[in-house]
């Protein structure tokens, strides 16, 4: 996988994000709930004028979790767009995320 790099701002993010936000927006659409659901770009990315590593973060809160039943065929349809995980909770913009957890001790 790549080196971690930290890059110049990039106005674009910002539109980045919603455009990959549509997808689970619309995969979860069906279930219970789901106008309570809130979508969000997070992350370093995320904050306006930050340099930071070209990776754009996005997050789905749920007030609950739905159904068992009604995930499998949901995820079926999911939004991965990962080449280095099949979580289907995950969706990651390109370029990869860089090797290692971005802790530091």
């Amino acid at each position: 996988m790549p080196a971690a790099a930290i890059v110049a701002h990039d106005p674009a993010w910002p539109t980045r994000a919603e455009t990959l936000l549509r997808q689970p927006r619309s995969v979860f659409a069906p279930l219970d709930g789901a106008e309570e659901f809130t979508y969000e770009h997070i992350g370093s990315t995320a904050v306006p004028g930050l340099a930071a590593k070209p990776i754009v973060d996005l997050q789905v809160r749920m007030p609950s979790l739905p159904s068992l039943d009604a995930l499998p065929d949901v995820l079926a349809l999911t939004f991965v767009h990962s080449p280095w995980s099949r979580c289907s909770a995950v969706l990651v913009a390109e370029p990869q995320r860089p090797s290692g957890s971005g802790r530091h001790s």
